[in-house]
């Protein structure tokens, strides 16, 4: 696991961080350095994150649930916990009306 002085595909956690990141976090090698970011209304668990692009993030309704969903998640199947939508694919969870959200 990559620490803040360790580079992982070319990437480090500070410079993760330096890109406007929270809570900066290496999930899996297949999916690389993952990290929060507060959208408009929603708070986005960002995949894949680069120096130039990411590969896709899911929306949470809080940073709370989305915070929970990255420490908890092992890089398998989707984030645990109440993410409405997967952005740039524009899945939405099943589970979302459930929590009262609807995609």
């Amino acid at each position: 696991m990559p620490d803040a002085v360790s580079v992982s595909d070319g990437v480090s956690r500070d410079e993760v961080r330096a890109m406007g990141y929270a809570e900066p976090r290496w999930v899996s090698d297949e999916l690389g350095w993952c990290g929060l970011s507060p959208m408009l209304f929603t708070v986005g668990l960002v995949v894949g994150i680069s120096p130039v692009c990411f590969s896709h993030r899911y929306c949470f309704p809080d940073y709370a649930s989305a915070s929970r969903a990255l420490q908890a998640w092992d890089g398998g199947g989707d984030p645990p916990g109440p993410w409405i939508k997967e952005k740039l694919s524009g899945r939405c969870n099943p589970m979302a009306a459930y929590w009262g959200h609807h995609g």
